[in-house]
């Protein structure tokens, strides 16, 4: 079982943190001020806890599929019997969000763009992502710090 972490890049780092601090300063005017701003509280702090729990940690090399894990919310399994093809890609456009995260813990979610239509992306640093043509669903785009070793690992499961 190979497992590689997924490393967000320095601007995904400053988006996350500045949007942890707007966030807990949202949740924390109710301390300031009146109860009355527990309609923007509550809301806020559901939001920053979903955000964290899909966020993308590792990605991982079972014996049957490539799993990328998750802070909270369910792991994603591509089973190796469903992938078609696959390659490195060395900076994806990931510009068009349709319900996806820019920056956020990284770039994941779901996204769209001319070369490819739609598709889902975990991408921490853009640099050393890997595409993964799917037979039945739409693409997935990933990256992990050793991208290298897990495109070889990866095509040797699918030979």
């Amino acid at each position: 079982m190979t497992e590689e972490k997924i490393r967000p890049d320095k601007a995904s780092i400053t988006v996350t943190m500045l949007v942890t601090v707007l966030m807990l300063f949202i949740v924390s005017l109710p301390i300031w001020c009146s109860l009355s701003m527990l309609y923007l509280a509550i809301p806020s702090l559901i939001i920053l806890i979903a955000m964290y729990a899909y966020a993308p940690v590792s990605v991982c090399l079972t014996a049957d599929s490539v799993v990328i894990k998750r802070l909270l919310a369910s792991d994603v399994r591509i089973s190796y019997s469903d992938i078609d093809s696959m390659r490195a890609v060395s900076n994806p456009d990931l510009s068009w969000r349709l319900f996806a995260s820019g920056g956020f813990m990284g770039h994941w979610g779901l996204f769209r763009s001319r070369a490819l239509g739609k598709f889902i992306a975990f991408v921490g640093k853009k640099s050393g992502s890997i595409l993964v043509m799917r037979k039945q669903n739409i693409p997935v785009i990933f990256s992990c710090s050793n991208s290298e070793a897990v495109l070889k690992a990866l095509k040797q499961h699918i030979a």
